[in-house]
């Protein structure tokens, strides 16, 4: 986790808001290689996205 991802999620804490972890874990969940732009590849996979939909669908249960 970056720094800055910490602050976040110290100020979500503390204004009891509710902060969802979705930085990517792994290099399936980018577009590596799929574009010839560096940035846009940078961007969420398919599996990307469905990783990012199931943390948000897993808080939003709760």
């Amino acid at each position: 986790m970056y720094n800055v991802d910490e602050v976040i999620m110290e100020e979500a804490q503390a204004r009891g808001a509710i902060c969802v972890d979705i930085l990517h874990k792994k290099d399936s969940e980018m577009a590596l290689g799929q574009y010839w732009h560096e940035g846009v590849s940078m961007h969420p996979s398919d599996e990307g996205m469905e990783m990012i939909a199931d943390a948000f669908f897993s808080v939003l249960k709760q």
